[in-house]
């Protein structure tokens, strides 16, 4: 495919060891990955067995314990592995409410981290889920006072799946932060009720996301990855390659 698609590796964490993964990778036919916090903890090995198989990490997802924390083996597990942004997945659970004043020091904090680590030159962005598109009590959300508050060194993951979810406009959304916009999560949902057993979560196409729309949209918005992803996959290789099939259809057409 020409343009840049990568997969989340999360998707694949049933499948067990880093090598089992990767080589499920390769036969699904991709050559990049977004790696979790796990992988860049053990960047040498990571990196080891990625070049041995010919692929590139297109960016890792980092917890927000680990970017209060340990910013030195990040930096230091980020340039090992050729990483020019990484993602804070999403906030530890008790601080996934609260009031506008508490989301505008969430996006302060996350300010302060990017500008560092900016400086450093790695690029920190954020991955939404659902309750950021939440409105609190004065009707305003919290993805609005996330990045109100913390300056434009904040990027963005738009997970547009979630954002379906949540009842809101994704196509509204790329626009809004097409500033910040450094990848999409590309993943697909079923209507409520269906495809329990996966969590209402299904391969890329065979949902009812309008991909071939968003897609499109995510690129012009300037989106530099598409990463494909599957919260609860009952056969994780087979998921990812059947998305990924999918969006060469798309590129095809």
């Amino acid at each position: 495919m020409t343009n840049p698609v990568s997969v989340q590796l999360y998707s694949l964490r049933d499948l067990g060891s880093l090598d089992t993964i990767l080589d499920a990778v390769v036969a699904a036919g991709y050559q990049a990955v977004e790696l979790t916090q796990s992988h860049v903890e053990d960047a040498e090995a990571t990196k080891s067995k990625l070049d041995a198989r010919g692929l590139k990490a297109s960016g890792a997802h980092i917890g927000l314990g680990a970017l209060r924390q340990k910013q030195a083996w990040i930096l230091e597990g980020s340039k090992l592995l050729g990483l020019h942004h990484v993602f804070m997945p999403a906030h530890p659970v008790d601080e996934r409410t609260g009031t506008v004043s508490d989301w505008m020091s969430r996006g302060r904090e996350l300010g302060l981290l990017a500008r560092w680590m900016r400086s450093q030159g790695v690029r920190l962005g954020y991955h939404n889920h659902n309750w950021e598109f939440s409105p609190l009590a004065d009707g305003s959300l919290p993805i609005t006072h996330i990045f109100d508050n913390a300056g434009e060194s904040l990027f963005l993951e738009l997970d547009i799946a979630w954002v379906v979810r949540a009842g809101a406009s994704p196509s509204t959304w790329l626009k809004r932060y097409s500033d910040r916009l450094l990848a999409v999560h590309v993943k697909d949902v079923v209507p409520e009720g269906q495809k329990a057993d996966e969590g209402g979560w299904a391969d890329v196409g065979s949902g009812i996301i309008d991909w071939k729309r968003f897609k499109g949209e995510a690129l012009k918005a300037g989106a530099q990855w598409l990463v494909v992803e599957h919260d609860k996959p009952k056969d994780p290789a087979a998921s990812i390659k059947a998305s990924l099939g999918y969006l060469k259809t798309l590129e095809a057409a």
